[in-house]
């Protein structure tokens, strides 16, 4: 198996990156806010008054999991690349100690 650890750190920060834009866009969201009586006052408008606020709740926690989810998944690679880079390093200290030093092989 062939891992890149500097590829795995790159993903990581696209990662966080996506985090960051999602947490941008709930923080907006949730400052965001549809007058009412917008629509009219009337039932029908009142009633679609209702329903947008809640959209607009529904997409900005959406936004806060997609938030948490991003940054959450950029930790977990980080530790992978770091884990895996320590496991290298590693294995080569051991194959340095069985070969002998300098010796090509």
């Amino acid at each position: 198996m062939h891992v890149n650890p500097h590829v795995l750190r790159i993903g990581a920060n696209v990662s966080d990156d996506a985090g960051q834009h999602a947490d941008t866009g709930a923080q907006r969201l949730g400052l965001a806010g549809v007058t009412t009586g917008i629509f009219g006052d009337f039932d029908a408008a009142h009633s679609f008054h209702a329903a947008l606020g809640t959209a607009k709740d529904g997409h900005r926690d959406a936004l806060r999991n997609h938030h948490q989810n991003l940054t959450g998944i950029a930790q977990n690679v980080r530790t992978a690349a770091t884990a895996f880079t320590r496991m290298d390093n590693h294995n080569a200290e051991l194959l340095r100690d069985i070969t002998g030093p300098g010796t090509g092989q």
